[in-house]
């Protein structure tokens, strides 16, 4: 497993566990998080997202203020998410598990205003951060779940 250390435009660090091959796979796409589910979840504006792919891994960094990422990871399972929630810890960034969001969930909050709420559901990790209160995470989350 690689340990990817992630520091948003704002200055929030998240540390993103990526545990897949570079091998091209096809999986979900930024249009998932798309301006519409952002606006109606966080209440900002977003333009097309920058968009990085590694394999299993699909980043989507949007140029918003504030900050906006929208990571999916496939081919995930229960043991792998496991150990991506275990990093957050291992860095300084304690979660919380969240319920009613796909197989398993969890949130990490630093200071008063980065958060991040991580959902395994199938195969499929998503992963949302931003400083934007963890409610409005959790309702974007809810809006492109059920794509999954």
């Amino acid at each position: 497993m690689k340990l990817v250390p992630l520091v948003l435009a704002t200055g929030a660090a998240a540390v993103l566990a990526s545990t897949g091959t570079a091998a091209a796979v096809s999986g979900p796409s930024c249009n998932l998080a798309s301006a519409k589910r952002v606006k109606s979840a966080l209440g900002i504006t977003v333009a097309s997202p920058s968009v990085t792919k590694n394999g299993p891994v699909t980043v989507c960094l949007f140029a918003s203020t504030p900050a906006l990422l929208v990571r999916f990871e496939t081919n995930e399972t229960a043991s792998l998410f496991a150990v991506g929630r275990k990093s957050f810890g291992q860095h300084g960034e304690p979660t919380k598990s969240v319920n009613g969001l796909g197989t398993e969930a969890y949130s990490s909050s630093v200071g008063s205003t980065s958060n991040t709420i991580v959902v395994l559901k199938n195969k499929t990790e998503l992963l949302i951060t931003a400083n934007e209160p963890l409610a409005k995470l959790v309702a974007l989350a809810k809006l492109i779940l059920p794509s999954l």
